[in-house]
């Protein structure tokens, strides 16, 4: 329906970066200088606040479990969510721009120059790739955990054996702009990427195959953030250009809601009409 289900905050500072536990009921938010904010989702309320969360924190990830997150930056670190301890992390005080926990819990990937991922069981490398030239500013584990995208803000994605660390350049051929968002299907069909300038480009997960870049800019707008519908039928677009929602299945658009900030959007999409464009 596009309706608001309620909201969290306001944050002392603008908002970094957002994600949710296992169960849905925890937010965290990274805003302000190293701080984490977690709110209970069902009632708003801000549960507690992890004071020196990273240096120059730049992205968050929660373990499968939902018991612990994971803080990128320069010095990344482990807390808990339910007590706020710090937690041992592999690569502690190493600078990770980047991380995310495969499906299964069992391992971490984190990025910068290169990606590593570390076994959690052991604390110890898996494997570490050498430099590729950019920094990597996103990672998305596919739902199975054999495989992990990567964006950067050079604007490659690349797509790794999360085995072996054996890469390939999806993005041979496109346009160079860094890439502002990732994505993979919770079913592990379609990989998306989206850029600044306003355009979103599809994979397919299986078979690894380019199958559409999309121009979403009316206006010209950067997108922000995406998002699958557990089944990977809808793809959930936020941009910097308002509010609008639209209904399946027909696709087409529903009733305009006024943003709550200035020209913000999120916008629902059919993958098939994504495709079909």
């Amino acid at each position: 329906s596009g309706r608001e289900l309620g909201s969290l905050g306001p944050a002392p500072a603008p908002v970094a970066a957002l994600t949710l536990d296992g169960s849905g009921c925890l937010a965290a938010v990274l805003a302000g200088p190293g701080q984490v904010h977690v709110w209970e989702i069902v009632t708003g309320d801000l549960d507690r606040t992890i004071e020196g969360a990273a240096i120059d924190p730049s992205g968050l990830a929660v373990h499968p479990s939902g018991e612990w997150l994971a803080v990128a930056g320069r010095g990344a670190r482990g807390w808990g969510l339910a007590d706020g301890a710090l937690r041992a992390l592999p690569g502690s005080g190493r600078d990770v721009r980047t991380l995310a926990f495969a499906p299964d819990g069992s391992a971490l990937a984190g990025g910068d120059t290169g990606l590593e991922v570390w076994d959690l069981a052991t604390g110890r490398s898996r494997w570490r790739s050498g430099p590729i030239g950019e920094s990597i500013s996103h990672l998305a584990f596919w739902p199975d955990g054999t495989r992990i995208a990567s964006g950067t803000e050079g604007g490659d994605v690349y797509f790794w054996d999360a085995a072996s660390g054996e890469r390939r350049n999806a993005s041979e051929g496109l346009a160079r702009d860094p890439v502002a968002a990732l994505a993979v299907s919770p079913d592990g069909r379609w990989v998306a990427a989206g850029y600044p300038e306003g355009s979103v480009t599809i994979w397919d997960a299986k078979t690894l195959e380019l199958r559409n870049t999309v121009d979403l800019s009316y206006p010209p707008g950067e997108v922000l953030g995406l998002a699958f519908r557990p089944d990977g039928e809808e793809l959930a677009i936020a941009t910097r250009t308002g509010r609008r929602a639209w209904k399946r299945p027909e696709g087409l658009p529903g009733p305009m809601r006024p943003p709550r900030g200035p020209s913000r959007y999120v916008e629902v999409w059919a993958v098939r009409d994504l495709l079909a464009r």
